[in-house]
């Protein structure tokens, strides 16, 4: 089925974030279920101003897609400017924070489409290359990130002592 989609670019003002704010939640809260010794409980009342704390500390932007008047997923993402040095070149690179598709909207081509925008929007920042991360577990982000021509380019490894 077909989705026809209408993206709204969010500004850093808090302009809109009530209506994210349980979407926002909903993927916190996962976070947490899967891994509760890395992440804290918040409570659903407090996602607007921590959306908004972390638009104003990291510069983010949020785009949203819509099908008619449906809010369908969000796609927070940001620009990182990595330095030279002796070791490594100066990047500048588009970050993807959060991506988070409704779970009745998934596999519907709403995650492909937002990350087609984030591409579009690196290259119109004249960005090196497009980065995230996601979960080990999260064997569904993996899977789409890889179709989507991204590589894995570094591990992260922890241990509990």
């Amino acid at each position: 089925m077909a989705i026809q989609f209408i993206m709204e670019l969010k500004t850093l003002s808090n302009t809109g974030l009530e209506s994210i704010a349980p979407l926002f939640y909903d993927l916190h809260s996962m976070h947490v279920s899967m891994y509760p010794n890395i992440f804290k409980s918040i409570a659903i009342g407090d996602s607007i101003s921590i959306l908004n704390d972390l638009l104003q500390s990291t510069g983010s932007t949020i785009v949203t897609a819509h099908a008619n008047s449906t809010l369908l997923g969000y796609v927070m993402f940001r620009v990182k400017q990595k330095i030279e040095t002796p070791l490594l070149v100066a990047r500048k690179i588009l970050w993807v924070d959060q991506l988070y598709v409704k779970p009745l909207h998934r596999r519907a081509g709403v995650a492909n489409y937002m990350i087609d925008y984030v591409e579009k929007k690196a290259r119109e920042l004249n960005c090196n290359d497009l980065e995230l991360d996601y979960w080990h577990d999260n064997n569904h982000a993996g899977s789409f990130f890889c179709e989507k021509s991204f590589i894995i380019t570094n591990c992260f490894l922890s241990k509990t002592v």
